[in-house]
């Protein structure tokens, strides 16, 4: 009897004889947790993503015992990123909702990664371009479609039931949740909507998540920005900003300041950005931020958080209406600040224009060096395109300087660098073009209106991006396909350059501008170059004449754009 009982008796798995630390290597060699960075699975579609093994390779030791699969899916959901859908989420069992470490639920999304794919979809986050994933927006604008109404709300439905049964069995300080669900921001149940999606979150008590990260919408949105925040900070444990006022009526208050530290404490808010240099671009027609490579104060953590994939998606506060610890990028303050009071609001507008440097690009801010395409030619048209003229009406610092700077603030301006693309030598503006027209005129109307002597005016031409000799030319024709006739230098006459030279002058125009202090570095030329020095003293003589040996007798010079252009290197 004793024998028969031995003889039905389940033997062992040679695996589990092994001991646990060997086991753990194992499950490491056959693909179930990295070495390295965490693997990222799709629960949704069942594949792996990025570099992460296919689950084919290890779906068989799972199914080999119930001792080897809890301890290889303990090891599998704690130590990997999981994307989800709600359906394949409630799925799971309590032991495995147990061991997830980090978990992306998307109900709805219309930019960036669909579910981890990492082709050009990041585009959304450089140029704000729609995933080609994306479908249509959750809640859009054509809110009468009963139909919509009825899925959006049948959504929420799944997703409160979802949200309970994760929560209730995630481990206390262990989960990383990252929820996504971009809607259109301007329907009028766009608000109640977010409420809804986040309120399961904010019910759990404070530290319950190790880290969460918040996207209702594709483009910002400070409503919806402001709700994610809250709903992060108080899933992990961290205080939010008393709303209510001060129980002490006579306590000074950033209003009841003097002016002077006043100042001081909005000098260190987001109004001075971390490099001190703001870019304008009139195709945007907004301000913006580049990230110039690395320097000591290591301002390149304020930029493009979505670098690195620290997160399983998108959560840029800049880009998105969203909200992560993850996000430092610098974003211009929310409207709340300019809107206490005039004075603050006259404060905070000094602080902004006299703290910074202004860049603005007269064609392509993310590639400078582009010039803009040539109009198409017509069928009786003979002769190269590129001698059509000066393409837009209007100077683009002209435009920035009348429409974008208030008028009160133009006298805070201490720093304006103008970028121009290399436009060939027909291409530059002429003294009766209309921009320069609309420049001359520009210049009469700031007459009163600026500081000049406060004031650096920078004229640059930003220079290709593969002028370094040591690039091969086989290198260069591997990068860019596109340009391969201008690898070098253009080649111009002698009276082509003086055309240039007297679109700078004509640009700088001394009678108008004796009292600014200019600065015009020629980048097509190698630094160091005498003839770029000789150029550069001649243009800042014309326009401040007695001038020029007092000011730069100490051979101080801000930094300039060109000094940072090893971001579109390589």
């Amino acid at each position: 009897m004793a024998h028969q009982l031995d003889s039905q008796t389940t033997p062992l798995s040679p695996l589990l004889r092994l001991s646990p630390r060997i086991r753990r290597r194992i499950y490491y060699y056959v693909g179930l947790a990295s070495w390295g960075s965490p693997y990222k699975f799709s629960l949704a579609t069942g594949a792996a993503l990025k570099r992460a093994p296919n689950p084919s390779c290890f779906h068989g030791l799972l199914l080999s015992c119930r001792a080897i699969y809890q301890e290889s899916a303990a090891l599998l959901y704690s130590a990997n990123q999981f994307i989800a859908s709600l359906l394949r989420l409630r799925a799971l069992t309590a032991r495995s909702l147990q061991s997830l470490s980090n978990l992306t639920i998307v109900l709805h999304e219309e930019s960036c990664r669909r579910f981890g794919v990492y082709a050009s979809d990041w585009l959304c986050c450089v140029h704000g371009r729609a995933s080609s994933w994306g479908s249509e927006m959750c809640l859009t604008l054509e809110h009468n479609d009963n139909n919509k109404l009825t899925a959006a709300q049948a959504l929420l439905d799944e997703w409160h039931s979802t949200a309970a049964h994760l929560l209730s069995h995630a481990t206390p300080g262990r989960l990383v949740l990252s929820v996504i669900c971009d809607m259109d921001p301007r329907h009028p149940r766009a608000l109640g909507v977010a409420k809804s999606i986040v309120a399961p979150i904010r019910l759990l008590p404070p530290s319950y998540l190790r880290a969460c990260h918040i996207r209702l919408a594709r483009k910002p949105d400070h409503r919806l920005q402001q709700l994610a925040q809250d709903a992060v900070l108080e899933a992990c444990g961290i205080g939010t900003p008393s709303l209510k006022p001060p129980s002490n009526a006579t306590a000074a208050t950033l209003t009841t300041l003097p002016r002077e530290l006043c100042i001081r404490i909005l000098e260190y808010n987001d109004l001075v950005t971390p490099r001190r240099e703001v870019t304008w671009s009139r195709q945007d027609r907004g301000y913006m931020l580049y990230n110039r490579g690395h320097n000591k104060c290591h301002s390149a953590q304020f930029f493009n958080c979505w670098f690195g994939q620290r997160t399983n998606c998108c959560f840029c506060r800049r880009r998105h209406a969203a909200f992560s610890l993850t996000c430092k990028c610098w974003a211009p303050p929310g409207p709340t600040l300019f809107l206490v009071c005039c004075a603050l609001y006259e404060d905070a507008q000094f602080v902004f224009f006299s703290s910074n440097r202004f860049i603005v690009h007269d064609f392509n801010y993310c590639a400078p060096w582009d010039r803009p395409c040539p109009p198409e030619p017509e069928e009786d048209q003979e002769g190269p395109t590129s001698t059509y003229p000066y393409p837009n009406e209007r100077l683009a610092v002209s435009q920035f300087l009348r429409e974008v700077v208030p008028v009160r603030s133009l006298s805070h301006l201490r720093f304006l660098e103008l970028l121009l693309p290399p436009y060939r030598p027909p291409n530059w503006p002429g003294i009766h073009h209309p921009a320069m027209t609309d420049w001359r005129a520009t210049l009469d109307w700031l007459r009163g209106k600026i500081n000049p002597p406060g004031l650096t005016l920078r004229l640059m031409v930003a220079d290709l991006p593969y002028k370094d000799l040591s690039w091969e030319p086989d290198d260069m024709l591997i990068s860019f396909p596109n340009d391969i006739m201008d690898c070098y230098h253009d080649t111009i006459t002698i009276d082509e350059g003086e055309a240039i030279m007297k679109a700078y002058m004509d640009f700088l125009q001394r009678a108008l501008m004796e009292a600014i202090t200019p600065d015009v570095p020629n980048p097509h030329i190698r630094k160091g170059d005498p003839r770029e020095r000789a150029l550069k003293k001649c243009a800042e003589r014309y326009v401040m004449g007695d001038r020029y040996k007092t000011l730069y007798a100490n051979d101080r010079k801000e930094p300039q754009f060109s000094d940072r252009v090893d971001l579109f290197r390589g």
